[in-house]
């Protein structure tokens, strides 16, 4: 189970029940409880009770597999690393089956604090930031994406005063698994990139970025 202060606290406005979560995305309370405890369902606990993020609950409708299970984290790294999609329909197949690569968290950073941030040792610069990297013409926006290893993420969240409960998160934390980090560069391989950004719906640069790949 993924500990509850990775999940920051929720806004009463955004909660929903585990029951209406289920209902909605058509599963049992059970599978919800397995969905918190994999890190795809933000929530918080309250006594025996969970309160779940409904932002959570329809971004995994959105990206849910059409099909199969998704892929554990150390085969979804091995197939999202050697994958060369050809459109971002090959895109969002990818990150669908690969979306258990580690455990997204959103939050709020001050503006001042982004450069030192995607310049921190400790983290691995994704979305368009990466794109603008490997080339593609791309203007930089939030949300920034980053990837951080599992024993780095409280302390990067402490050192850059990363807001979870803020109401417009700027920055998507991405936490991986000390055991499979996959990353020896402070930038992700384009492939990586372009999941990131077809996952938080940002089409316009994936397609910049996967023109760029196909040039």
């Amino acid at each position: 189970m993924i500990p509850t202060y990775y999940w920051g606290r929720l806004s009463s406005v955004n909660e929903i029940s585990v029951n209406e979560a289920a209902e909605q995305l058509g599963v049992s309370a059970i599978q919800v409880g397995r969905l918190i405890g994999f890190g795809e369902l933000r929530a918080q606990r309250f006594g025996k009770a969970w309160a779940v993020d409904r932002k959570s609950v329809q971004r995994y409708a959105d990206m849910r597999a059409r099909s199969g299970r998704p892929l554990p984290v150390k085969s979804a790294w091995k197939r999202l690393l050697a994958a060369h999609p050809k459109s971002i329909d090959d895109v969002a197949d990818l990150a669908r089956q690969s979306r258990r690569r580690g455990v997204r968290l959103e939050g709020a950073v001050s503006p001042g604090k982004f450069s030192a941030l995607l310049a921190d040792g400790r983290v691995v610069v994704s979305g368009v930031a990466a794109a603008a990297q490997h080339g593609a013409a791309v203007d930089e926006h939030p949300p920034h994406i980053i990837y951080v290893q599992r024993s780095d993420v409280g302390s990067v969240i402490s050192d850059y005063r990363i807001d979870e409960n803020h109401s417009s998160p700027n920055v998507v934390v991405w936490v991986v698994d000390d055991s499979c980090w996959p990353f020896d560069a402070p930038v992700v391989p384009r492939v990586v990139a372009l999941v990131d950004l077809v996952n938080e719906g940002d089409h316009r640069s994936a397609r910049e970025l996967l023109n760029e790949v196909r040039s």
